[in-house]
């Protein structure tokens, strides 16, 4: 409908957007809704092998509006090195960074109980969704600090965070998930006075293809995904 058309809702002023995990997926239809909303510019971040995938993105995003700036750059998510570098190029890329999207998830083989799977599956979960959201918000913080746009960090979470049975209960993703809606409580608490706004957002039910990868037989019958 026109009232969730991007296009029908513009931005109330242009805004530099950065999206970490932008090359498929939900990242991808983040990038897409800005670039129709109106964004200045649209700093799109992703693993150096999703490069082609991004390059996509980013050309779909151009073709949507015309006008915004476009700029893809790699990260790796769990290096704090890495995402110390993207922190830079942002800088260099804007002066002003309004908002700063974490999409980059995963979610590992679906593992029910604890003494299953394998321990290091585990560890590289819980790397991109809690370390992954730790490294952005370190080296963002400060700069959504400094600037005097909209100052907001956005986390895209899950209800998985919020289930601990069923056939998608998955251990590791689960838990991660609710590690990281608790994070996302500690900046708001440790920076809502400087102005910002850290939010975790469900973002329903999205096939999307790690989800249609990972997601059992016995819970697609019930049609939960769309």
């Amino acid at each position: 409908t026109a009232a969730l058309d991007p296009a029908s809702n513009k931005l109330p002023k242009p805004l530099n957007v950065l999206i970490v995990g932008a090359s498929r997926g939900i990242g991808a239809g983040i990038a897409h809704a800005y670039a129709q909303a109106g964004a200045a510019s649209l700093l799109l971040a992703a693993r150096s092998s999703s490069s082609q995938e991004l390059a996509t993105v980013a050309q779909e995003a151009k073709n949507l509006n015309p006008s915004v700036s476009i700029k893809s750059l790699e990260v790796d998510i769990t290096s704090n090195t890495s995402v110390a570098q993207l922190a830079k190029d942002v800088k260099q890329e804007v002066g002003r960074l309004d908002i700063v999207i974490v999409n980059s998830g995963y979610s590992g083989p679906v593992v029910l109980k604890v003494e299953e799977g394998d321990p290091q599956d585990f560890q590289d979960v819980f790397n991109v969704n809690v370390q992954g959201t730790y490294l952005v918000a370190h080296h963002f913080i400060p700069i959504l600090k400094e600037s005097d746009g909209a100052k907001t960090f956005i986390v895209i979470n899950s209800f998985g965070a919020c289930i601990v049975n069923g056939h998608i209960a998955n251990t590791a993703y689960c838990i991660s998930k609710f590690a990281q809606a608790r994070l996302v409580e500690f900046l708001s608490e440790q920076y809502g006075a400087d102005g910002i706004l850290a939010v975790a957002v469900h973002p329903g039910a999205v096939n999307t293809e790690m989800a249609d990868k990972t997601t059992p037989d016995s819970f697609r019958p019930c049609k939960c995904i769309f």
